[in-house]
């Protein structure tokens, strides 16, 4: 009987490569739903994981590796995703119905029952379209997630001259039906009530729906899109020409006047299709035929921009149609934390004087205010 001796290999590690051990490499239960909340407040995950290396001392004694966190995080949002990121933004929505009444969502789907289209909003930006609804800003100019489909947010301004959010969309394609879709599902979610002024970017299909839709809204062009054109048509040294044109309002006859230098000076093949395109739009552009129209001092999408950029924040790339409208929440929540601030600023403080010589005029109208 032969006799098989086996060698045992005891090493020794130390302390701060114990974590790298996988019986010891484990995230405990309470540390898995504190990762997966500060996931789901947008808060990128090296960074979590910093906050628990911070937390505990060092990354020995946090107890797992930044690997074992981005694998959990990965296989969480799969589980999620299980039934596919269309059918779980729709569940989504409807847990929120479910929470809130009065929240507003609609889609539509394809031919093959893939999502086409989403539409939804609150109950809070049912009620600031009330009260703020006067001027509505919308363009669909950011593609924020993996298939390219354009996100549309519908933005204003409240009393304080912050941004508000009456409801935004996710579309599959640009297209004047997909538009009209989009403009009629807003309206049935405010309940038929038009806004008086739009700003939209220059897409034609947008322009087009706009109009079979919003009858009889006063629309303009947005002036960042406008100056966006100018530099890819125009040289250099006429640009400042033709912004006088767009910010500087005259009468009608002096615009036409101007306009005429303005082409028999500049006008090349390169740019004639452009100038006789940007003619024909001229009442949705220039200051000398917007003068009637209210637009509280905007003139472009720069609101919607800020929206966005603020979405944008904390994002992986690839992003979902799920990641959107959690990521959406998060930053609805923020914008009207801020809200709430300036709301007390405005009941609990006095505004500073402008005017030393009507400061008293100015400090008695501010308390009657509070009043």
């Amino acid at each position: 009987m032969s006799v098989v001796s086996a060698m045992i290999i005891v090493t020794f590690l130390l302390p701060d490569e114990v974590t790298y051990l996988r019986s010891h490499n484990q995230i405990k239960e309470y540390q898995k739903i504190e990762i997966l909340a500060m996931a789901g407040a947008g808060i990128r995950k090296h960074m979590i994981y910093d906050n628990f290396v911070s937390r505990y001392g060092s990354y020995a004694r946090a107890g797992f590796g930044s690997r074992k966190l981005y694998n959990m995080c990965y296989r969480e949002k799969m589980k999620l995703l299980a039934k596919g990121d269309a059918d779980t933004a729709i569940g989504i929505m409807m847990a929120i119905k479910a929470r809130d009444p009065d929240f507003f969502f609609d889609h539509t789907v394809d031919a093959e029952g893939k999502l086409k289209n989403l539409f939804w909003c609150d109950s809070q930006s049912r009620r600031d379209y009330l009260d703020f609804g006067d001027v509505t800003v919308f363009d669909s100019t950011y593609k924020m997630n993996r298939y390219g489909m354009p996100f549309i947010p519908f933005v204003d301004l409240n009393n304080h001259r912050c941004t508000i959010v009456f409801g935004c969309a996710v579309v599959s394609d640009e297209t004047e039906d997909t538009y009209v879709w989009v403009l009629q599902t807003f309206l049935r979610a405010h309940c038929q009530k038009k806004p008086r002024f739009v700003i939209i970017d220059g897409d034609a299909a947008m322009i087009r729906a706009t109009r079979k839709v919003l009858t009889d809204v006063w629309h303009r062009l947005c002036s960042w899109h406008i100056e966006k054109n100018m530099q890819k048509h125009l040289h250099h040294k006429s640009l400042k020409e033709f912004m006088s044109l767009i910010y500087y309002a005259t009468t009608h006859d002096e615009f036409e006047a101007g306009w005429a230098a303005f082409k028999a000076k500049w006008e090349s093949e390169k740019t004639e299709t452009w100038l006789r395109w940007m003619y024909r739009k001229k009442r949705l552009w220039a200051a000398s035929y917007l003068t009637g129209g209210f637009f509280l001092g905007m003139r472009s999408n720069q609101r919607s921009e800020s929206l966005k950029s603020c979405l944008h924040m904390h994002l992986d790339s690839g992003m979902t149609i799920v990641d959107m409208v959690v990521h959406y929440e998060n930053c609805i929540v923020r914008l009207r934390e801020n809200e709430s601030y300036d709301d007390c600023m405005a009941t609990q403080t006095l505004p500073v004087a402008v005017l030393d010589e009507f400061k008293y005029i100015e400090k008695a109208a501010a308390l009657t205010s509070l009043r």
